[in-house]
């Protein structure tokens, strides 16, 4: 199956999650209940983000076959229980409590950086009216950091010879350009260079940081206004103006509260452990890149190279318990760290990281998970874990995950106990169907379908993964549950 791979980004990935889940616990007139399956439940936005931002097969693409996946899901969870094998592992517990702090870190975000952020009509009208411009910019790409260090002195204490520096710069190559528009997906620090203020010709932007050891530097050669034509569409524009402001303030709110709690704290690291976990996260980053059929990059390619990380600590009795790095009081342990990696992984700031760069881009992730550990400690006193978003994000993964360890349990036993060849496909599927329907007997009247809600969705026929690339755990839902190829109205045969 060919498959799109989307990239979100961080602020709208929280956005979507945020919206996604259910906001309290009384029911959400906006996100009406689609199925309930005893005390679980699907919601309209749990069914489309489980249907459209993950793929399924062209046979699970009718909603009702897709729905009745879900509710069967549900099944198997409820019949495993909280007594489920799977939930003693590990790596079970250690990847769900990951799940659970970065769905924390995404309400913390939403309370303390997004919704405080207030916009009035003549900002949207100011900003609005930005949106309009088209510019053609002349720009350079810079890959140095004490070279884009040197030109931002030199544009800022000379500010009558901007231009003049701008049009002197001589990096080897022909100076591009560029025409770009509001709704082009720039880096959001390009867009808020671009579009925060009014720029006039000839004038020198920048330089911007992209990410790391990357910054652009734009002239302003011209620019047009192109009016936005109909009330509909005048609409549109101002509600993602707004959006967007809303986002790019929640950004700024967000910096700053990080750069307040961890300002201060200083990481020390033991210099014969960084040694050898840095070796172990290189080898792994190299073999996982020499193994990646052409060196296309899947979201989760970060994980594998954890993995092998986790896998090679195990070998390490003696360093285990040697201190790998103390912030403040805190002291970490090679083994608490291994721990912290299964919940979450390594993830360089960089997709693409050159060999001269690595040791940076490795200090930066620690630096990234070190980061977010101390925010799930200040979303764990707020009790947001409790928070019925987080639940019902957890809560999803959780029904996947045991679901389908019990399916996989159940079709193993069978196989062990001789009652069908295991490598006999038509039996092993007659004997599911069958387990299915003794599920659905079992729990007849705790199941309830909002048909007329099921009727009135629409659903996307292309296949795609939705991720954030930002996020330790990237993927925004699990994968789609292949149980069955029956329609929702099957349960009416209770």
């Amino acid at each position: 199956m060919n498959r799109k791979f989307v990239q979100i980004s961080t602020l709208m990935i929280l956005l979507f999650v945020h919206f996604s889940c259910t906001r309290n616990s009384a029911p959400d007139p906006d996100n009406p209940i689609i199925a309930t399956v005893g005390k679980k439940t699907i919601t309209v936005r749990e069914f489309k983000l489980r249907t459209e931002l993950t793929p399924r097969p062209k046979i699970y693409l009718d909603k009702s076959i897709a729905l009745n996946n879900l509710v069967c899901e549900k099944l198997l969870a409820l019949e495993a229980g909280d007594v489920s094998p799977l939930h003693e592992h590990p790596v079970y517990q250690a990847r769900i409590r990951g799940i659970r702090e970065q769905a924390m870190r995404s309400e913390l975000f939403n309370q303390i950086a997004y919704e405080p952020v207030q916009l009035d009509a003549e900002e949207i009208r100011y900003f609005y009216d930005l949106s309009r411009r088209e510019y053609r910019l002349g720009f350079y790409s810079i890959h140095n950091d004490s070279m884009a260090g040197e030109l931002a002195n030199r544009l800022t204490n000379d500010p009558a010879r901007r231009q003049e520096v701008f049009d002197a710069i001589d990096l080897g190559t022909h100076r591009p350009e560029k025409t770009v528009k509001w709704r082009d997906p720039d880096p959001l620090p390009v867009h808020e260079a671009l579009y925060s203020q009014t720029l006039e010709e000839n004038q020198i932007i920048g330089p911007v940081k992209v990410e790391d050891n990357s910054y652009l530097l734009f002239k302003v050669i011209d620019w047009a206004d192109k009016p936005v034509i109909g009330q509909e569409d005048v609409a549109l524009r101002a509600q993602e103006v707004a959006q967007k402001r809303r986002w790019i303030k929640a950004g700024h709110n967000w910096t700053r509260h990080i750069l307040g709690l961890m300002g201060g704290r200083r990481i020390e690291y033991n210099p014969r452990a960084f040694s050898t976990i840095f070796r172990m996260f290189q080898t792994a980053h190299q073999t996982v890149k020499e193994n990646t059929p052409g060196q296309v990059l899947e979201p989760t390619t970060h994980e594998r190279e954890n993995l092998l990380v986790v896998q090679a600590l195990d070998s390490e009795l003696t360093l285990l318990d040697e201190t790998f790095f103390q912030i403040g009081e805190d002291l970490w342990t090679v083994r608490d760290f291994q721990k912290e990696l299964l919940a979450h992984p390594l993830l360089y700031r960089k997709a693409i990281i050159p060999a001269h760069e690595y040791l940076d881009q490795f200090k930066h992730a620690l630096a990234d998970l070190i980061r977010d550990h101390y925010l799930a400690q200040e979303a764990y006193d707020k009790k947001l874990d409790n928070h019925p978003t987080v639940i019902k994000r957890t809560q999803m993964w959780e029904d996947n995950w045991t679901a389908l360890f019990h399916r996989q349990q159940l079709l193993r036993q069978v196989s062990s106990d001789s009652l069908f060849d295991s490598d006999d496909i038509k039996a092993r599927t007659a004997y599911w169907d069958q387990y299915l329907i003794f599920l659905r007997k079992k729990y007849a009247e705790q199941i309830e379908i909002n048909e007329t809600l099921l009727d009135s969705i629409t659903l996307t026929q292309i296949p795609m993964y939705v991720y954030d690339p930002n996020a330790p755990l990237p993927m925004v839902s699990p994968s789609f549950p292949q149980l069955t190829v029956e329609p929702i109205t099957i349960l009416k045969e209770k």
